[in-house]
């Protein structure tokens, strides 16, 4: 085992000097190459296959192929003939599953209590060893991919991947429909075909395992060794894919694209080479953090200046073993939108500078520095995505950076210059989304597969810039001129003064504790939860502003929302480089907890690096002062103000299941509907910020490697800011409205006429007492809702149903969204499915329900591994008011304790329509659908008069006066 200052190399593998999970590295005999990942502490195991192979392999008369193996291989094995038993299973020990397909891979993962891993394996492999691909099911699944599809019609995000691809060459493998419908999957001999592919294909050669469990690695590999070496090895991976992709027809061209929402963005393309081979040098890495940059000398604040955009991102936007396809994403304001050339300008300047790369060497050690820390102190991760992006990593990179995907270790000037040289106009395109009328000569087309209104440009590029700006030199019009010196407005980034280099752990607790109030006056209370279990020099401060002014009327609500948007504004270009080194900040506003504000980074110790109130401390200063003395100018203001317009626009045309959940509906069409006819001003903004934090309750909580002195101490100096102008405090207590007895319909039409889909949500509501029991409840029916609705009766692509607690209520929902049926016939299903299972739970072995019984008691009192989520954990219940740190533990205990009698009383107590209080929300496409009617036992309201119902739940909030200092 070699070391290094932040790895350690283990089979091949390196790893964080702070991880104490044990990695292995094999291939069996037949070509399938294998990962291990040996975690004594892991309450679940987690397994992903990665097949080498995607929707780029589909045949040309058949798109959508690879999708829909994906999705046949769920429906039975030659040694699980049922269809159901594999998700069965994962339910009743804890688990869950998913799959996707990818342009040059497909992943299956699934996770598991560790007990069951072995029998889990041996169901999943069945998937690539004997799939049934059953008849039966065909015309069923192609009907779900068909769902899904529809789910994405009317998505930007999927709207311009594909028009992407429709500008490679005709036979490019990119140049086709990637996720498929009945249209382009109807063939006769679908079935033959997919059997096929999945031979071609799903070969072990071409896959890739990883399985992270507490299990011993000789007894793991063992198991995988039982079941997959019998497959045969067949062909090797696919074959390569060109790497000429776009016509010169498509390059130095602008393509208008007209979207579904209320967007005005500039997107550029670079059509780069793959840069999986880049595992140590990363120098397309250093290209996006240098142009996303959004500190001083970044091109984001001289077009901000300029008032000409209020975004920027960069980064691959696909990366391919043929191609990786750099993006430069640019938010405009109006004035950016009338002004294209001189956004393009702006950019193309920076490239230019970036040209001379002797100067970068210094952000690149900068950069370096960075990544060594972040490997160092990384977060333990157990989920499906870690070990799905693990797979997926073993087709692109030798085994030794499967972990350490950014190592930074060579700096490749000649590299680095020869990429910068393709950041030019002649070798891009760029894409404008705006419904705004900018280029009117451009004739629209209309895209067949997802019905895209797009067109091009007949001027280029270069030309939109202008002759003087199509090649700039690195020096050209870098410099602005001020009142009193001239500042560079374009140049690479000063060195970050949030790097740190000693990151000891505070003398402390070793195992988590739960939270301790250590401050308890009228105004102010605090939080403290010091924690090192975790070995990482990181905490997170969080600090909820609790005043009833938020929910004073929609103008105040919508004062709130724009006031964070003010001050994110106000401080990204001064604490951006300290996002860059594991500092992060960000804000909430709901209508029952208030506005929040969250830091979260590394704490490093003292001696002469900064201390606690010098880093942490120092971002928090600056987000609180920009909360209490918002300084925008009116002009920055102006585009915040209408960039938030735009996205509420743009959310009311999502789809219907995205809107429909509770309080999400109500509280996004009242902001749309007053922001209508009531414009919020600047000067509303400040003067609502000074009342907020007047009449606030200031609460606060610290988890992690924090110390209690220096937390105290900043928390008194914002109280010193403040108390001068402190008022009268009426809080913000958690409640939520109760749902009146029968059924309530609230109805809504979608706003996007081109929707094809229609929505319901049922929401069964229940005394708080019952938690316990309805989340059992929502736990055995989880399954089964999913199966009957969506495998079974194929109603649409979204199904979901689970508990929902939200500010201590109790809750069963169930969501479906469909393109082939009304709410009517949705909300009935819904209904009908609900009650059907009576019967099944009747019917349920008693070691059945134990299973499954146990299974939600492993969800509850699962392990956490990292400051944020334990951060997480009490922050809700801080936010509620419930203060019950250990309610995991508690509810656990009482589930146990709960019988299957238990369980069916459930509904002629509380959920037959004699009984129950039911929220019924409905969300329709504007033509062809059908509401659910009203009835004797089921009213209608409108949002506002659902909005007036007064009478809440009893009271679960827990008053400060009746608790003691810790």
């Amino acid at each position: 085992m070699s070391v290094d200052d932040y790895f350690v190399t283990e089979n091949g593998i390196e790893k964080s000097i702070k991880d104490a999970r044990s990695y292995d590295h094999f291939t069996l005999d037949n070509g399938l190459e294998v990962v291990t990942i040996t975690d004594a502490e892991a309450d679940k195991a987690v397994v992903c296959m990665s097949v080498g192979v995607g929707h780029l392999s589909d045949p040309k008369d058949v798109n959508g192929l690879a999708h829909f193996v994906e999705h046949l291989l769920f429906m039975g094995t030659k040694d699980h003939p049922k269809e159901d038993t594999y998700n069965e299973f994962l339910q009743r020990n804890n688990g869950a599953s998913n799959a996707f397909t990818a342009g040059e891979n497909t992943n299956f993962y699934f996770s598991v209590n560790n007990a069951s891993l072995f029998e889990a394996l041996s169901i999943f492999s069945g998937f690539f060893t004997c799939p049934l691909f059953l008849e039966s099911c065909v015309n069923r699944e192609m009907k779900a991919v068909d769902n899904e599809n529809s789910k994405n019609l009317q998505s930007d995000v999927w709207r311009i991947q594909h028009l992407i691809g429709t500008l490679a060459h005709a036979d490019h493998p990119m140049n086709h429909f990637s996720t498929g419908n009945e249209k382009t999957l109807g063939l006769p001999d679908i079935r033959d075909r997919a059997i096929a592919f999945h031979n071609t294909y799903y070969t072990p050669s071409c896959m890739k395992l990883v399985v992270l469990s507490a299990h011993a690695p000789t007894a793991v590999r063992s198991q995988v060794e039982t079941l997959f070496q019998a497959m045969e090895s067949g062909k090797g991976p696919c074959a390569p894919i060109s790497e000429d992709v776009f016509p010169p027809s498509s390059l130095n061209s602008l393509y208008r694209v007209v979207p579904v929402g209320n967007v005005n963005k500039l997107q550029l393309f670079f059509p780069l080479p793959s840069q999986y081979h880049d595992t140590v040098k990363n120098s397309a890495a250093l290209l996006s953090s240098l142009i996303g940059h959004e500190g001083e000398g970044s091109i984001l604040v001289a077009l901000r200046r300029e008032g000409l955009a209020a975004g920027l991102a960069s980064g691959p936007y696909f990366s391919y073993s043929f191609l990786c396809l750099f993006s430069v994403s640019i938010t405009l304001t109006q004035k950016g939108i009338r002004e294209i050339g001189r956004v393009l300008a702006y950019l193309f300047r920076y490239t230019a500078l970036l040209r001379d790369v002797a100067p970068l060497r210094r952000y690149y050690e900068e950069e370096a520095q960075i990544a060594h820390t972040a490997f160092r102190y990384k977060e333990k991760q157990n989920t499906t995505s870690f070990v799905s992006a693990v797979a997926s990593r073993m087709h692109q990179v030798p085994a030794q950076f499967l972990l350490n995907d950014h190592p930074f270790r060579d700096f490749d000037a000649d590299g680095l210059a020869g990429l910068t040289r393709l950041l030019t106009p002649e070798h891009c395109f760029a894409v404008l989304r705006t419904k705004a009328d900018v280029f009117p000569h451009i004739r629209l087309a209309t895209d067949p597969i997802y019905g895209t209104p797009y067109g091009k440009n007949d001027v280029s590029l270069s030309d939109l810039m202008g002759g003087d700006c199509a090649s700039p030199s690195p020096s050209a019009s870098l410099t602005a001129t001020t009142t009193e010196t001239p500042t560079l407005l374009l140049h690479i980034p000063d060195p970050n003064r949030f790097l740190c280099s000693d990151f000891a752990m505070l003398p402390g607790c070793s195992a988590s504790t739960l939270p301790s109030l250590v401050t308890n006056e009228e105004r102010v209370k605090c939080w403290f939860c010091p924690c090192t279990e975790f070995q990482r020099p990181k905490c997170v401060v969080s600090l909820l502003v609790n005043s009833a002014l938020l929910v004073q009327s929609p103008a105040a609500l919508l004062c709130g929302h724009l006031l964070t948007r003010v001050v994110k504004r106000q401080v990204v270009t001064a604490l951006y480089p300290a996002t860059l080194v594991g500092y992060s900040y960000d804000f909430a506003v709901t209508l029952q907890c208030g506005l929040s504000v969250y830091v979260k980074g590394q704490r490093p110790a003292g001696g002469l690096t900064p201390s606690f109130n010098q880093r942490i401390g120092a971002v928090m200063r600056e987000v609180l002062a920009a909360l209490l003395e918002p300084a925008l100018s009116e002009e920055e203001y102006n585009d915040e103000y209408a960039l938030y317009r735009d996205e509420l626009d743009t959310v009311m045309v999502k789809e219907p299941y995205s809107l429909i959940f509770g309080k999400t509906m109500c509280s996004l069409l009242q902001r749309y509907a007053y922001l209508q006819t009531h414009p919020i001003s600047f000067a509303q903004v400040r003067h609502f910020a000074k009342d907020l934090v007047a009449s606030a309750r200031f609460e606060w909580l610290a988890v992690g490697n924090a110390d209690l002195a220096a937390v105290q101490a900043l928390v008194e100096e914002v109280e010193t800011l403040r108390r001068p102008s402190l008022r009268a405090f009426t809080p913000l207590l958690p409640r939520i409205r109760s749902v009146p007895a029968g059924a309530a319909l609230l109805r809504e039409s979608v706003r996007n006429p081109e929707s094809v889909n229609c929505a319901s949500c049922v929401l069964w509501q229940l005394p708080c007492a019952e938690r316990a029991r309805l989340r059992l409840f929502a736990h055995c029916l989880q399954d089964y809702v999913f199966h009957e609705l969506r495998t079974v009766k194929q109603m649409g692509y979204v199904v979901w149903s689970f508990f929902s607690g939200m500010e201590g209520s109790c809750n069963f929902v169930v969501i479906l969204q469909s393109n082939s049926f009304t709410c009517r016939q949705i909300t009935e299903a819904i209904q009908d499915c609900v009650f059907a299972y009576k019967a099944k739970l009747e019917a349920m072995e008693s070691d059945e329900f134990a299973k499954l019984k146990s299974s939600l008691c492993s969800k509850l009192t699962e392990r956490l591994f990292s400051e944020k989520k334990l951060w997480r954990c009490y922050w809700g219940e801080i936010t509620d008011g419930t203060f019950c740190f250990d309610w995991k533990k508690e509810t656990a205990q009482k589930v146990e304790a709960l019988t299957k009698e238990d369980v069916l009383a459930l509904y002629p107590e509380f959920l037959e329509p004699s009984q129950q209080h039911c929220l019924i929300l409905e969300y329709g496409k504007s033509k062809g659908n059908e509401f659910s009617p009203a009835s004797d036992n089921a009213r209608v309201y409108s949002t506002e008069e659902f909005r007036s119902i007064q009478e809440f739940l009893p009271k679960q909030w827990v008053d400060y006066e009746d608790m003691s200092l810790s």
